[in-house]
């Protein structure tokens, strides 16, 4: 629906900070932040979901790089100390 379709859910955030890969269908208001497998994110569209999800689990190697994958990502990019700085860091350049 026109509500849910663009919001980012920190819930995503934290099972790929947990190692978790995601399988989820592709959003607007998740594509700026989350661009694929190579952030542990596998896009799948509704009809494809359980079979991305049945590889998934039938798959355990693809699965670790997946959540490899996604807890580097939440490291390099999403981690709230950065976050945090940076906005400092804005906040001082606009004061």
């Amino acid at each position: 629906n026109d509500i849910t379709r663009d919001i980012l859910h920190t819930k995503l955030f934290q099972y790929l900070a947990c190692e978790r890969p995601l399988v989820a269908t592709r959003l607007p208001g998740t594509d700026p932040f989350l661009s694929g497998e190579d952030q542990g994110v596998v896009y799948s569209s509704l009809e494809e979901f359980v079979g991305e999800l049945s590889a998934l689990l039938n798959q355990p190697e693809r699965r670790a790089l997946l959540g490899q994958s996604a807890r580097r990502a939440m490291l390099s990019r999403y981690d709230w100390k950065r976050i945090a700085q940076e906005l400092i860091n804005w906040m001082r350049e606009v004061h």
